[in-house]
């Protein structure tokens, strides 16, 4: 649901809706702990990097030396298997709590948008909102499952993720047609 989809009135109160949920569910842990936990470093983020996408350089390499073979099924189902890990790479990277250097975490949030298919600037702006709005409908724009669910379009539509790479090769292509007639004007 989008936020033209919200009758006028629930539109000209934006300001008053109440954003905050006490009901969510939070665990117990110590604040040290926590704060532990939260420390970003840059040795480690670099050890990850470097395992993530060896991995993936290497599955993708057998993969691509199978291909024709039987051997192709289980090389592409490891290469696959990797590879979907992107999306949850690209979330944290742009949220820049994997390194410590905000420039590494806006590098390889570049390079993980690009491996998840997100147009980088459209979606920092956008999952910085859902962030601040998180499940409200029609403020929410993230919502990947209104109620009532479709199922159809859960399994067959989102599953290969249909929409979504629709909506980034329109939005890419707008941003390209924009900056073509820019230059033009130039």
């Amino acid at each position: 649901m989008t936020k033209d989809m919200l009758d006028q009135k629930e539109l000209d109160s934006i300001e008053k809706i109440d954003l905050t949920n006490t009901t969510w569910w939070q665990p117990k842990i110590d604040r040290s702990d926590l704060k532990k936990l939260m420390k970003r470093k840059d040795l480690p983020a670099w050890i990850h990097a470097i395992i993530y996408f060896g991995s993936l350089f290497g599955t993708g390499y057998l993969a691509f030396l199978s291909w024709g073979t039987w051997y192709a099924v289980p090389a592409f189902f490891l290469y696959g298997t990797i590879y979907a890990n992107s999306n949850s790479r690209w979330h944290e990277y742009g949220h820049r709590t994997v390194f410590k250097t905000r420039r590494l975490n806006d590098f390889f949030y570049e390079i993980g948008s690009f491996l998840a298919f997100f147009e980088p600037v459209s979606w920092r702006w956008s999952h910085a909102n859902h962030h601040s709005k998180t499940r409200h409908i029609g403020l929410d724009l993230e919502i990947a499952d209104p109620r009532p669910v479709n199922l159809w379009h859960v399994f067959f539509t989102e599953f290969f993720g249909y929409n979504r790479v629709k909506a980034e090769i329109i939005k890419i292509i707008n941003k390209k047609i924009l900056l073509v007639h820019t230059i033009l004007l130039i």
